[in-house]
Parts: structure tokens; sequence; C-alpha cells
């Protein structure tokens, strides 16, 4: 791969990876008192539905970097020691505190369920982890496209809650920390390493307008039949797989927009997003619930997003030279 073309690669990954973080920040943006105005339950249902485009782009994002992987198993842990754990054991661990200081339940046990992710949003990193160990030597892509066959089996069952895979939902107690629940876009990411622009290829014309239209559609079929907006619901592969093409489509538009080097940056900075937006999107969303205004709903995404990402950069500023394994710490990278 020419250096230029490698260029417009980690580009293009960093721009979906600032789409991703901004989905998953909707997604804890939409909590509302309840008495809330029609416009304003509209606003968080919009959100959450938006909410649900991060995780499976993350996942495909990661699938695709991990196809790539030239370490050895010794130093490809060694490197996720610094770039993975230790960010997410300070974060987590303070943001733990942080609740139980509030809420009580102080334990190890309890301490241990939060960093892996027990009903918290670090199920995320716990589920990646497995998907590292269990890929590890699985890269024929007629095994991927098996196992992704019996992956989509396994969210069909868990949306109408029947078969095996939902029984293994209910002896886990969590959609979330199931992995053959997400699997499937892993293995998306890993089937398009092979050939990478000729999926993007794919999405840049009508089939990526099709995936707007058909989430447009989506969103308000589920409106009017009062249908939830929710990773696991009956029909929620349809959406996926939908928000998928759309954000590989937004994608491509915006590598020429004008604002390519603010999503670059957000991208670069994603993990940290990740893991510090928790600590804001608390305070945002107590706050603008005191107006009980829709146009306030639907910017508390970009608020939080906003505060976090000063955060980060001036922790990547201030630490850049001295003491920085503070910006090791928060997951700068």
């Amino acid at each position: 791969m020419s250096t230029n073309s490698k260029e417009k690669r980690n580009n293009y990954i960093y721009i979906l990876k600032a789409l991703a973080i901004f989905s998953v920040i909707c997604a804890h943006s939409t909590p509302l008192v309840d008495g809330s105005t029609k416009w304003n339950v509209l606003s968080s249902q919009l959100l959450d539905y938006l909410g649900t485009f991060g995780v499976p782009i993350f996942f495909s994002i990661s699938g695709y970097l991990f196809a790539g992987n030239t370490r050895n198993w010794g130093d490809f842990w060694k490197r996720k020691v610094t770039t993975l754990f230790w960010p997410w054991i300070c974060c987590e661990t303070l943001l733990w505190f942080y609740v139980v200081l509030r809420k009580g339940g102080i334990s190890i046990a309890a301490w241990l369920l939060f960093l892996l992710g027990y009903h918290h949003t670090t199920y995320y990193l716990t589920i990646l982890v497995l998907f590292y160990v269990i890929y590890w030597k699985i890269r024929n892509h007629g095994v991927i496209w098996m196992l992704n066959a019996v992956l989509i089996i396994s969210i069909l069952e868990t949306g109408w809650n029947v078969g095996i895979f939902h029984q293994l939902n209910m002896i886990l107690d969590s959609y979330y920390l199931n992995p053959f629940n997400w699997m499937l876009f892993f293995g998306i990411g890993l089937l398009m390493y092979r050939d990478p622009q000729k999926a993007i290829q794919s999405f840049k014309g009508w089939w990526g307008i099709l995936c707007i239209c058909g989430s447009a559609v989506y969103f308000s079929v589920h409106l009017y039949l009062g249908l939830e907006f929710y990773y696991f619901s009956k029909y929620a592969l349809i959406g996926d797989l939908l928000s998928l093409g759309t954000v590989v489509y937004l994608g491509r538009k915006l590598m020429n927009g004008k604002k390519k080097e603010v999503l670059l940056k957000i991208g670069d900075w994603s993990f940290s997003i990740y893991l510090l937006h928790q600590f804001v999107a608390g305070i945002v969303v107590a706050i603008t619930n005191r107006w009980d205004f829709f146009v306030l709903t639907l910017c508390r995404p970009w608020i939080i997003l906003a505060i976090t990402a000063c955060i980060v950069m001036v922790i990547d500023r201030i630490f850049r030279e001295k003491l920085s394994w503070v910006r090791t710490i928060i997951g700068i990278r």
C-alpha cells in the first residue's frame, strides 16, 4: 500500500471513529424527566436511534484493524497493556468511585463487575478482548462467513427472546456481555480487510443513499408502531446493517468536507472521549433536564462532545512532554 493510500485509509478510519463516538454519546444523552413534552420525547427517541449506530461501527473498525495485525502474541498484548488495559482500569475505577460515593455499594466484586461492563458501558472493552482471543487464529474467510451466519441467528434469537443464544443472555443476565450478539460486526471488519476499497466503493453512490433512506424509514416505522430503539430489539439486525451502510457513506462524504480536520482529531481521541464522556454526560443531562425544551435535548451530545474533547485537548497539550503517563491513562494514543 502506497503512503498516500495508507494516509487516506487512516483518515477514513478516524472519521468513522468520530461518527461512532458521537453516536455513543447520543446513546447516553437521552434520559428525560417524567411529563416531558411530545417534542422532547421525540428528540430523545431520535438520539436513542442514533445511539445504536456507534458500537457496531467500532467493532467493525476493530475487526478490520485486527485483520492487519502483524505482531506476535506477546508483543500484541504487551502493547494492549499500555493502550487498552491501563486507561480502561484507571478511568473506570475513578468513575466507579464517583458513582459509589453517591450511591453506595463499595466492594471488590462490585468494582470488578463495573470494570467488566456488567450493566455498564465498558462491556465493549470486555467483548473486544474476547474477540482478540477468539479470532487470533481464525483468519480463513470461509470460516468467518460461516460464523457470521450463526451470529445472525444469535441476534435474531436475542431480539425475539427465543432459542439457545437467548438462554445465554439470561445466564449472563446481560445481552451486552454475550459475545455472540456482537461477533457479526467484528467479523464484517475482518472480511473487509481483504478488499476494503471494494466494500467502501459499494456505498459511495446509490447504495449509500439507499441506506440513509432505509434508516429514515426504519426510524419512522418504529415511531409509528411504538417500538423501542435498542441494539437487541426484534428488528435490530435490519437497523444495524442500514446504519453501517449509512456511516460508511457519510464517512466518504466527509473525507473532503470543511470539518475534516476536526473530525480527524475527534477520531484520533475517540478512545479518550469514550472513557471520559461518562463523567460529563450525567451532569449535562441533569442540567438540561431543568428545561423541557427539545432543541436543548438535541444539543446534549454536541455539548458533551465539545466539553470532553476540550478536556482531552488540554491534557494532551499540558502533558505532551512532561508526565506523559497522564496522557496514557486517559487513553491518548
